[in-house]
């Protein structure tokens, strides 16, 4: 019995204990979807570290879990990221993440616009997505490419460089970034003296980059702007060293997204020692930055890089974004939509508007969107390389414009003066060889003059010019026999300046130099100077009074008279086939004389009379259109186009009438031709002749 009250009183505790006890609410699962290259491991580490940092913060999102679905498409491949993005929207996914590029993210854009659904590109940096509002529900984690090219416009300024070679990749990043910057080179009068766009597929054959590079090579200038991925630009810089092109003198500049992941990123090479570039970089002081890193750190020896983190970022913007909408999350999720039948989210609007609208602490810096969806205030970190490591040397904001601390840059080669690489050729003495040929050269006879002041004309007047421009100092020498150069053809060897630039006996040949095949195989021309071609000089034509009787002009008067007598003698042959032939209208008429038989001869015999009154009274048109006069008329008729009344029933007059009719259109076509010259040729005519 009292077992029995234990029982029952322990029950009972229990069961008041449940009904008391407040009620858990059930965590609300809401999957996210990422379209990320094959093979990217850090980017997906990247985002599950993100999707588990929110997920134990409970208070950003209580009783919310975040899952990350994944699906993998390479870049530059729209078709199959338009796909990737399709299958996402069909699993109710309630944002996108990715993909790389512009044309990817804006080949997907156009499928999340349809069905209303939220798209975030981490690094998509397309300049012209900031005036598409057809594509109101993307966000950009990047700045534009348009900000780029400003910081590096800053630097060039700060540094008072006014050449450069531009090496880009044939993608949208660097199409865009190098267009953006010859607007601001071409406004500020900088010289793009350089400017090789290459195909990224290049990169796997080592022979198609160095004719790139070799072309910046001839080019003499030497400071290098290279615009491509990172994967791409680590081949093409080793290539550059092999070619000495980062040696002393030279000095190479990276865009963003050049250096902000894999092994320029990470472990530059030596080499670059010196160089200069720009980085959106997050601030390490930031202490979201501290703690991703030190939690990434536990797992991983790679380092965070920038490119990685926007995703994280990106992430993180969702969650600020949903954070806003906590009390109507249950009743906004995506339930019926579909990228195959084209059916909007409904709710969609209202997530992409509190994303954006959305501000809070990332990990590269503060997340708020402008009203294009690009990050409000772009800032960038302007980076040297220093002992393998970027180090900062100034930063560009959109607000505050640039801030460069000049004396902490060191330069590639350990360079100490920045101005000399301004051109190549600063501080350069150069050997150069000439010949005398008036009015491009002269030697002055005069004993008191020495040295380069012996010698005047065009080119030396071109050379003074030059040598003030590209600071370079220069000797002049006359060559021994006093020739261009040319092949001798005993000892099959060059003479004159060619074999002086051949034999490296001098850096130029300064003259009126012909460029020929021949010489352009053994030595490098400048652009021309002066065109000098020989002309031929004619006559010009006299113009002709105006004339009621010009129509006439395009034949000569013999041609008229030719056409006159063939318009006679095919009208007597038309004629003459006419009258005789049996067959044909007069003949037929003929067939059908009335023949009498009451006339008689003087022996008494009976012999028909013909009625010839009356038959040519019945067959009078017949016989009068046959006659020489209509004939004529008739071959008239057909040679002005008109035709005629009657035509010829008879083989023989219809060949003739045939062969006539495409004479015809043979004169008449070369006539309206010969009239057009006629007219216009006048007005053709500018009234100068050119030697």
């Amino acid at each position: 019995m009292v077992k029995t009250l234990v029982h029952r009183f322990i029950i009972f505790v229990i069961l008041s204990n449940l009904y008391h006890s407040p009620t858990v609410q059930a965590d609300i699962h809401i999957p996210l979807g990422a379209i990320i290259e094959e093979g990217n491991t850090k980017v997906r580490q990247i985002l599950e570290l993100a999707v588990d940092q929110i997920n134990r913060n409970q208070t950003l999102l209580p009783n919310v879990n975040l899952t990350m679905q994944f699906y993998h498409a390479n870049i530059y491949q729209q078709y199959r990221n338009l796909k990737k993005g399709c299958l996402a929207a069909n699993d109710q996914v309630w944002t996108i993440i990715g993909p790389t590029t512009s044309s990817d993210v804006e080949c997907v854009q156009y499928m999340a616009t349809s069905v209303s659904l939220p798209q975030i590109a981490p690094v998509a940096s397309y300049p012209g997505f900031d005036n598409r509002p057809s594509l109101k529900y993307l966000l950009r984690m990047s700045p534009s490419d348009y900000w780029q090219s400003k910081v590096l416009a800053s630097i060039f300024q700060s540094l008072n460089w006014p050449y450069a070679a531009l090496l880009a990749s044939n993608t949208d990043y660097g199409i865009n970034s190098v267009a953006e910057f010859q607007v601001i080179a071409a406004q500020r009068g900088w010289k793009i003296l350089a400017y090789e766009i290459f195909n990224v597929q290049e990169t796997n054959d080592v022979n198609l980059i160095r004719k790139r590079l070799k072309k910046i090579q001839d080019s003499g200038v030497h400071i290098i702007i290279l615009i491509c991925l990172s994967s791409q630009a680590d081949i093409i810089v080793s290539q550059a060293h092999r070619m000495g092109l980062t040696s002393k003198g030279y000095q190479w500049l990276f865009y963003d997204n050049t250096i902000t992941e894999g092994r320029l990123h990470s472990n530059p090479p030596r080499y670059l020692e010196g160089a200069i570039g720009m980085i959106s970089n997050p601030n390490r002081d930031n202490p979201v930055y501290r703690k991703i890193e030190s939690i990434w750190k536990k797992d991983h020896t790679s380092d965070l890089d920038p490119f990685s983190l926007r995703y994280y970022d990106a992430v993180l913007a969702f969650a600020y974004g949903l954070q806003k909408l906590l009390p109507n999350i249950s009743r906004i999720a995506p339930t019926m939509m579909s990228c195959d039948k084209i059916i909007p989210w409904a709710n969609g609007n209202l997530l992409m508007h509190s994303i954006k609208t959305s501000v809070g602490a990332g990990v590269t810096g503060p997340i708020q969107f402008g009203i294009n969806g690009s990050p409000i205030n772009p800032s960038f970190q302007i980076v040297n390389l220093i002992n393998q490591t970027w180090k900062n040397i100034g930063k560009w904001s959109k607000d505050s414009g640039a801030s460069i601390d000049i004396n902490k840059i060191v330069y590639m080669g350990h360079n100490l003066d920045p101005t000399i690489l301004s051109t190549g050729l600063k501080g350069v003495n150069l050997s150069i060889v000439t010949t005398i040929d008036p009015p491009f050269m002269n030697l002055i006879n005069s004993s008191e003059l020495y040295g380069n002041n012996r010698f005047e004309g065009i080119v030396k007047d071109l050379l003074v010019e030059l040598s003030k421009m590209l600071q370079f100092t220069y000797k002049l020498s006359l060559t021994e026999d006093r020739n261009y150069g040319s092949v001798n053809e005993t000892t099959n060897q060059w003479t004159g300046m060619v074999k002086k630039i051949i034999d490296q006996k001098a850096d130029i040949a300064a003259g009126a130099f012909s460029i020929t095949a021949s010489r352009s195989h053994v030595i490098d021309f400048t652009k021309p100077f002066l065109d000098q071609g020989v002309t031929m000089l004619v006559a010009k034509p006299k113009s002709l009074p105006p004339s009621i009787f010009q129509c006439f002009a395009p034949f000569t008067l013999n041609v008229w008279l030719l056409i006159a007598g063939s318009i006679i003698f095919t009208g007597v042959i038309f004629y003459a086939t006419g009258y005789l032939s049996p067959f044909d209208l007069y003949g037929s008429a003929v067939r059908h004389l009335p023949l009498h038989a009451n006339d008689s001869d003087y022996s008494g015999n009976s012999i028909p009379r013909v009625d010839k009154l009356r038959w040519k009274n019945y067959y009078r048109d017949t016989i009068y259109s046959t006659n020489l006069g209509n004939s004529v008329w008739n071959i008239i008729s057909s040679f002005l186009q008109q035709g005629h009344n009657k035509s010829p029933n008879a083989l023989s007059g219809r060949i003739i009438t045939g062969f006539w009719w495409l004479a015809s259109c043979i004169i008449i076509a070369t006539y309206t031709a010969n009239l057009a010259a006629f007219l216009t040729i006048d007005r053709l005519n500018s009234g100068k002749i050119y030697v």
